[in-house]
This record gives structure tokens, sequence and C-alpha cells, in this order.
């Protein structure tokens, strides 16, 4: 685990093969009220550590595809029920490990570089972690791509200093060497599944394993991660 925390070093996130491998290639957010039995049975396949639910996926699911800002504000009502229902199980009934919640950037919610549009974002996304967010969550994980966008998390680091847990920013190297010194408690960069195996001890690293994944590479991952 890193630092302390209940994250690990090198971080594969098994989601969208899981849903591949284990639910038909259904989207489990499909199906809130099952996210825990699914997340448990991820669990007990891989075991790859914090299991995750991302915002975005929710977005994607109850707004017909779409993940933006535009999108966040015409279905706020829906995903709020999705992720509450979702919380609800994977927090009764999901798996051993910490459960992470994952949110897009600011940036790459605005889905552009200006000020005003990030700024807005973040405090859509602040307001929608501050309606869902309930004990048991171990962490807030942020995804980001837009360098412009590291100037505007406070609200979303402040919320996850109030519930002390901590805030965890993942994006390309180049922003998260940026961002070490302020915004996060903890930073991982997004690199390839082979490069996050072969991060030194020490080193943080992230990568989420594709849906098309071959189930025999997978499984070797995460025997070489277990050790």
């Amino acid at each position: 685990m890193a630092e302390g925390l209940p994250l690990p070093q090198r971080w594969l996130d098994p989601f969208a093969f899981g849903a591949r491998v284990l639910g038909g290639g259904e989207d489990p957010w499909a199906n809130p009220p099952q996210m825990g039995p699914f997340l448990r049975e991820l669990d007990r396949y891989l075991s790859l550590g914090p299991a995750q639910l991302h915002l975005a996926a929710a977005l994607a699911a109850v707004s017909g595809g779409a993940c933006d800002t535009a999108a966040l504000a015409a279905h706020g009502s829906a995903l709020r029920t999705a992720l509450d229902a979702a919380l609800e199980s994977a927090l009764g009934a999901g798996p051993r490990s910490a459960l992470i919640l994952g949110l897009p950037g600011p940036g790459t919610l605005a889905g552009t570089g200006d000020d005003d549009a990030i700024d807005d974002a973040a405090l859509a996304l602040a307001n929608l972690v501050r309606a869902v967010f309930r004990p048991g969550l171990a962490a807030i994980a942020l995804d980001e791509g837009e360098a412009a966008a590291l100037d505007f998390l406070g609200p979303i680091r402040n919320l996850a200093r109030h519930y002390a847990v901590p805030f965890v920013l993942r994006g390309p190297m180049s922003l998260v060497a940026r961002s070490e010194d302020r915004s996060a408690d903890l930073s991982y960069p997004h690199l390839s599944e082979e490069e996050v195996l072969a991060c030194a001890p020490g080193e943080h690293a992230y990568a989420e394993i594709p849906a098309d994944a071959e189930p025999d590479r997978v499984m070797g991952w995460a025997a070489a991660l277990r050790g």
C-alpha cells in the first residue's frame, strides 16, 4: 500500500475488463443495485486491490454516452440516484478491499482549457461529491488531463479533507509531475499495464485494464502484482 494509505503503489484497475469477462459485456452501471456483488466477484477473481466507482462511467450510462458538464447538469438527478444505489450496494455487499470514488477532472469534464468552464465543472463535481459521499469510502481519486485544471481542484480537495480521506490525482506524467507540490495527497501517472508492472519499489503508477484484454494476460499481471 502507498505511504500508509489504502492504495497500492502499482495500481491496475480491472473494472472494464471485469464487466466483459464476468458480466458478459453488460455495463454494471445498467443495474447499480447489483454493483456490490459485481465488485465482490471481481475482487475474488483478480484480487487487484481497491475497487472503484467511476463517476464518468455512471454519467455516460444515465446520459446515453455523454460525459461533460452539460450532461452532468441535465442528468444530475439520475446520476445521484445511480451513485446512491451503487454505493449502498458496494459498501453493503461489495469487495473486502477499499472502495474508491473516481471522478473525471474538471478540465476533462469541461472539455476545454477555459478557466471559467473549468471552475464551473469543479464546483459541479464538488456539489455532486457532497451529495453522494458516505462513510466507508476510502479515497477520492480524480483523473485529469488538462494542466489548467490544477488551479481549480481546491473544492474537491477540501471535501476530501473534510471527509478525512485521501485526495488522489491521476493523469499524464507531465501533469502529475507539476502537481506534486500542491493539489493532492498522492499522485499517479497514467501508464500502460506493462509500465505499471515495471515500476520500481516506491514509484506510483496507474493503468486501466482494457475491456478487450486477454484473460490469461490479466491473470498474469495480477499474479505479478501479488508477488
